[in-house]
């Protein structure tokens, strides 16, 4: 969206909201079935959850913004950087430790309460670039090394199906709870579009879940495989979207000269 400048449209601002959910409830199903794969309910996972997000609410509501109040004393942004992974790492024990869930939910809403501080639009680009230097990298390495074309072979119509499966669903079912809701149909194709996308929340949760006994081999390969296709497919739909159904301002008027001698000849 950002490429094509409609980061701020009216469809950008429901692809971002709608990924976020997304992101929220993927990070929340996993936590529920780590907990549920390990011998418990579905019941006691929802619980700690409750309990984990009552603690994090109260760090996020009083603790994180005496310190994000008290950046600017911290002259050095590297300590910034720091300050800030302690307290996702920190986020991230409490949940695996108190709450029982996937570290990823702890620094996930760790990182959405920073987001909401002064501190965490200072560390936006310090952060990215360590990230996307660092930390990605070793990521997607460790993703790749964990995927086994064999399983992907064996079973190839199962992975073009689980794929196409993955596009038709985003597609459909955002786009039409989109245009039902109230939206144009050429916003509700764009949203349709712009959701069709798996990001790297479902890199985390795969790689997760294959390390908890979630899934097997198979069925983290093809989670992978879905994840590249879609994000490669997500832009392509997403410029497709805009040519099909375009703007009306983009529509060229009529030329009022010849809409004149058009209707005086008429006559």
């Amino acid at each position: 969206m950002k490429e094509l400048g409609r980061s701020g449209s009216r469809e950008g601002n429901i692809i971002m909201g709608a990924a976020i959910i997304d992101d929220v409830l993927g990070v929340l199903v996993l936590s529920a079935l780590v907990v549920a794969e390990s011998g418990g309910s579905i019941g006691e996972p929802l619980i700690k959850l409750v309990l984990f997000s009552l603690l994090a609410f109260g760090i996020g509501r009083w603790v994180m913004p005496l310190i994000a109040e008290h950046h600017t004393r911290i002259e050095s942004p590297d300590t910034r950087v720091a300050l800030t992974l302690a307290m996702a790492l920190g986020f991230a024990w409490l949940a695996y430790e108190v709450g029982g869930l996937a570290e990823v939910t702890g620094s996930f809403l760790a990182g959405v309460m920073l987001s909401r501080t002064d501190l965490g639009h200072h560390i936006v680009e310090p952060v990215s670039r360590l990230g996307y230097t660092l930390f990605i990298p070793i990521f997607f390495v460790y993703i790749g090394s964990s995927v086994n074309l064999a399983d992907l072979t064996a079973a190839p119509l199962i992975s073009a199906a689980i794929v196409l499966v993955a596009l038709i669903t985003k597609l459909a079912g955002c786009g039409i709870p989109a245009r039902l809701c109230g939206e144009s149909l050429a916003t509700s194709v764009r949203v349709g579009a712009g959701m069709v996308g798996r990001g790297e929340i479902a890199l985390v949760v795969a790689s997760v879940g294959l390390a908890e006994g979630v899934v097997d081999a198979t069925g983290f390969s093809i989670a992978i495989v879905v994840t590249i296709v879609t994000t490669i497919a997500a832009p392509l739909l997403l410029k497709a979207a805009y040519q099909w159904f375009p703007d009306a301002r983009t529509v060229p008027s009529p030329n009022p000269a010849l809409a004149a001698e058009f209707a005086a000849g008429g006559q």
